[in-house]
């Protein structure tokens, strides 16, 4: 069962609440994780979105391209 997502290509200063509310209109969100460097409150420009269902998680795939900031996100089952 694939529920997560792995996120990239976004600004390092994207806000979490920007994610959420994107990818949040696919199903809800269990868990949202932006990696950040130890030593900066500052995203690398990627995450992990698990989403409670399968299908959710399948039906954000289409968000694979869209832009977000300007910048194109890849979207992709994370492995």
């Amino acid at each position: 069962m694939r529920t997560t997502l792995y996120v990239g290509g976004f600004a390092s200063n994207t806000a979490e609440e920007a994610l959420r509310a994107l990818f949040g209109e696919f199903g809800e969100i269990a868990e949202l994780r932006m990696i950040r460097r130890q030593s900066s409150p500052r995203g690398l420009g990627f995450a992990y979105i698990t989403f409670a269902a399968v299908e959710a998680a399948e039906a954000a795939l289409s968000l694979n391209g869209r832009e977000l900031g300007g910048l194109p996100l890849r979207v992709d089952f994370a492995r």
